[in-house]
């Protein structure tokens, strides 16, 4: 056995003369670990199939392991800064409220809530 092949790889078989021309046959052991392999993977082809009949459309991942695309951190942040009820705001009660039923506080500021983010809609409610 030649010196640094661990035994578990046992060699293969000699392979037999080929007529010039014809590609040698792949091997039938496992290549060690660590020595590279015989034949060099080929370059990836185009993701994109040629245009025409039978194209199926396919998902194209991108590798974006350098920058953040997309948080929704961000989003959120402005979305409840908008959102926020101002302090000003003061609600428009209902005119079929009769005038001895007098809301509570919670009820108010429930009101005011309802009625400020019903005039952001649907930009930014829905």
């Amino acid at each position: 056995m030649p010196p640094g092949v661990p035994p578990e790889f046992p060699p293969g078989p000699t392979p037999p003369e080929l007529p010039p021309g014809q590609p040698p046959e792949p091997p039938s052991h496992p290549i060690p670990p660590g020595l590279p392999p015989e034949n060099p993977p080929e370059p990836p082809t185009s993701p994109i199939p040629p245009s025409g009949k039978g194209r199926k459309e396919t998902l194209l991942v991108k590798v974006n392991i350098t920058k953040l695309d997309y948080t929704e951190t961000d989003l959120d942040a402005m979305r409840e800064s908008v959102l926020k009820v101002p302090d000003d705001f003061s609600p428009q009660f209902p005119s079929d409220l009769k005038n001895e039923i007098k809301l509570k506080k919670h009820q108010i500021a429930g009101l005011a809530w309802m009625q400020y983010l019903y005039s952001k809609a649907p930009e930014y409610c829905r």
